[in-house]
């Protein structure tokens, strides 16, 4: 069996508390798993908070408002 080589790669801000956590957590996958292809996330302004899987790119993309909406339901709890 051929080993996975295939990584996650970030494309997006790290200065965000958003972005910080998402990268982290690229780190951490990348270092115990392997995948079949390179595959990127991405954080993008989406007008809403969300996130979506692009199957012709094989893509996921983080709405950065899911930021202020996680922080709010922190804030709730």
């Amino acid at each position: 069996m051929a080993a996975l080589k295939g990584k996650i790669i970030f494309e997006g801000p790290v200065e965000s508390l958003i972005g910080q956590v998402v990268a982290e957590e690229i780190t951490f996958l990348n270092g115990q798993l392997g995948f079949p292809v390179d595959s990127e996330v991405l954080i993008e302004t989406c007008e809403e908070a969300n996130a979506f899987y692009d199957p012709e790119a094989g893509s996921v993309t983080l709405c950065a408002e899911f930021e202020t909406y996680l922080s709010r339901q922190y804030e709730n709890m």
